[in-house]
């Protein structure tokens, strides 16, 4: 059943680019009132243009698609309308939130990547994942006319789905699933000590949330959440007060350098680090979820709100 779209305000300064309704995305809890915009593969470019509000400043594209490109691409007609009447488009340079293009830009930049070859120690714990984001959920429920104009393949049956990725011995995993652009077969890193985080950026307002030591991640677990930090960028630094933990600063530096190379304005990533010491980035989300009865903290919202520009 398809939800009902908020149309927000006539002079509303704010338009959600959607895919699928969730008012507990990120995007949806710092502009409650904003006018949201279905951007659907059935969707007409003439139709999504003449919706934009007269009085928009700014465009924020949420779309929860892995692929967002798949979606709104570079030369899309929307683009191109907001481009001349100067809106911005907050996120509008990220184009996959895919396990896969995550590993490769994290070697591009040089950084550690989680990702496991095939050869290596046999007893060593791999973790299998959906290369679509969140398990591919959102894939898998699209129909096939859909996927058809979207050029997306049916999720094959042996995907598994976020709640049950296997957690194998390298020596288990079959030698096709490391090859399989469905899967990112991924090092099972553990979080130690104050050594898990959920990080949360707004243009150059950050917010660090430090989970419990003793959560095994597999996939971001906010319930553990334990303390938080709220900084602004500044030049090559950081203002604001970090709390008593000597992983943070590299932290800090790894997330920022990811989320500036993805084109992740507004979202939100999930860092552990490993018994050596080095920060991993394991996922990255522009459309990241507030889980109702989670306590983030009273300032998170009006301090990401605050880290966002309207001038295009």
């Amino acid at each position: 059943m398809r939800l009902p779209w908020r149309r927000g305000r006539a002079g509303e300064a704010v338009l959600l680019l959607c895919f699928a309704l969730n008012e507990d995305f990120l995007s949806h809890q710092l502009f409650p009132e904003a006018r949201r915009l279905r951007v659907g593969p059935e969707s007409r470019a003439g139709d999504l243009v003449a919706a934009i509000p007269p009085a928009c400043r700014l465009a924020v594209q949420c779309l929860n698609l892995t692929e967002p490109r798949r979606l709104l691409p570079l030369d899309s007609p929307l683009r191109q309308a907001l481009a001349r009447r100067g809106i911005r488009l907050l996120n509008g340079g990220l184009e996959s939130h895919a396990k896969r293009d995550l590993h490769a830009l994290l070697r591009s930049l040089g950084l550690p990547c989680s990702a496991a070859p095939p050869a290596g120690p046999p007893e060593e714990l791999l973790i299998v994942k959906a290369n679509q984001n969140s398990g591919a959920l959102v894939e898998r429920g699209l129909a096939p006319a859909e996927r058809g104009r979207l050029g997306l393949d049916a999720v094959p049956d042996h995907v598994p789905h976020y709640a049950t990725y296997p957690v194998l011995p390298r020596h288990a995993v079959p030698a096709a699933w490391f090859a399989d652009p469905f899967l990112a077969v991924e090092r099972f890193l553990r979080g130690f000590p104050s050594a898990s985080y959920r990080y949360f950026v707004a243009g150059r307002h950050v917010m660090i949330h430090v989970r419990a030591s003793e959560a095994r991640v597999i996939r971001g677990d906010n319930s553990t959440l334990t303390h938080r930090a709220a900084l602004v960028r500044r030049g090559a630094g950081w203002a604001g007060e970090l709390p008593p933990d000597a992983h943070l600063p590299q932290v800090l530096e790894v997330g920022w350098q990811v989320a500036r190379a993805a084109g992740l304005e507004l979202g939100a990533l999930d860092v552990v680090v490993d018994e050596t010491g080095q920060a991993h980035v394991l996922d990255i989300n522009s459309t990241p979820y507030l889980q109702p009865g989670v306590d983030f903290g009273a300032e998170l919202l009006p301090h990401l709100r605050a880290g966002i520009q309207f001038q295009s």
